[in-house]
């Protein structure tokens, strides 16, 4: 008789939407737009190793806990729906106690997310600008697990053995080592520990329009360009949200004698309702997301943004900044036709998303000196870092970004 099983080692499965999430990035506050029929080409740099996460829940969470834990007896009964009695009997005629330990899975989660963001701006007057942005995302994941034996899942094997069932025993072993890709393959996921995948973002158009030396009025429109996460990538990767946005932001900033500036901004943006491809999860302790609805409509999604800077330039070329910044975005409203309207409420429940987070930035820039003509480029060139505090789905590590900018 050949025992195929699986059991459950997945708590790891973690990363689910992890990258829809937030991660923490920031753009310096300027009052101003570019003159007429003046261009501006940018690159913005980022990179983050991601080793832990704010969950739904907003509880911090390293990546590779999730891999680490121990699997009782009963847990391979529960997972194992089909064969459950059939194990219990096994199990209990070879004297195991259910509650007692079957093994420990241990393992590690190293994500790598950097990229970046082309930026184009152009001057329509002297008081209107428009800018584009195209964020272009890679993520680099290595991830592994073993499974160790307890001491009485090596004398249930033995046992085995003494009874001249070595088949059943090798099938048992080969369960415990390949549990986690036998389980993903029966619901539709690939398990992969090598990620190494290059994703388009959706594409961003800000009209800017400057209402006083002070104030800055900005007309939003979101294009869905992202790329979408694959129906059997476990960790469910992707570009964005890939729906169209409609926004405004407002900023506003004080500049002093002594070089320094304070300047608040608020921004909203709401994403339109659309119909994806979703993974859905069936039960609220499950796992695992193992429904598909290929047809899942989702609701109007409110982006608010609001950040705090101050900043203080130097007579000539060098400036400093700090700041904070909150972001959220309201939770989602599924529905569809394929299960209950109940599986939806609750995956609905968990996509609210928020952000607070502190950055740093120094940058050098040249236009002072060009304009003066005592510099032949005007160019800016900024180096920061934005550090979380705390957060609901979102990345909890610390982005670093490189900007540079040219003017023509």
């Amino acid at each position: 008789m050949k025992i195929i099983f699986v059991f459950l080692l997945i708590n790891m499965f973690v990363i689910q939407n992890s990258w829809a999430q937030s991660f923490s990035f920031f753009n310096r506050e300027q009052i101003t737009t570019l003159p007429k029929n003046r261009m501006i080409v940018s690159d913005v740099g980022f990179q983050s190793e991601v080793n832990s996460q704010y969950n739904y829940k907003s509880d911090l969470k390293n990546l590779s806990d999730n891999l680490n834990r121990r699997i009782s007896f009963n847990d391979i009964i529960k997972d194992e729906k089909i064969r459950g009695s059939q194990l219990t009997g096994m199990f209990q005629a070879n004297d195991v106690d259910l509650n007692d330990s079957a093994g420990s899975v241990s393992g590690e989660i190293k994500t790598l997310v950097d990229g970046h963001v082309p930026v184009f701006g152009y001057g329509i007057t002297d008081r209107i600008s428009v800018i584009v942005s195209v964020p272009m995302i890679h993520f680099t994941m290595n991830s592994n697990y073993r499974f160790t034996n307890s001491a009485a899942t090596n004398n249930f094997l033995t046992k085995l053995q003494q009874q001249d069932q070595n088949s059943v025993a090798q099938d048992f072993k080969k369960a415990f080592q390949y549990s986690l890709e036998t389980k993903l393959s029966k619901i539709g996921y690939k398990w992969n520990s090598q990620v190494d995948q290059k994703f388009v973002g959706d594409t961003q158009i800000y009209i800017l329009q400057k209402i006083s030396e002070q104030e800055m009025l900005s007309g939003i429109l979101i294009l869905p360009t992202a790329d979408q996460a694959k129906m059997d990538d476990l960790f469910e990767l992707k570009g964005g949200d890939r729906k169209w946005g409609l926004g405004a932001k407002y900023a506003i900033m004080n500049t002093y004698d002594n070089g320094i500036s304070l300047s608040h901004s608020v921004q909203n943006i709401l994403l339109l309702p659309t119909t994806q491809e979703k993974r859905l999860y069936l039960t609220a302790d499950n796992d695992l997301k193992e429904g598909i609805d290929l047809n899942t409509q989702s609701s109007f999604v409110d982006q608010i943004k609001y950040q705090f800077q101050v900043r203080y330039e130097f007579p000539t070329w060098l400036g400093v900044t700090a700041g904070y910044n909150w972001q959220y975005k309201t939770a989602e409203q599924f529905s569809g036709s394929k299960y209950e309207a109940s599986v939806y409420d609750l995956n609905g429940s968990r996509t609210a998303e928020e952000l607070k987070s502190i950055y740093f930035a120094t940058d050098i820039n040249s236009i002072k000196s060009f304009l003066s003509k005592n510099f032949i480029i005007p160019m800016a060139l900024e180096l920061g870092t934005s550090i979380p505090v705390g957060g609901k789905n979102a990345m909890a590590q610390a982005v670093y970004q490189l900007q540079g900018s040219l003017f023509f």
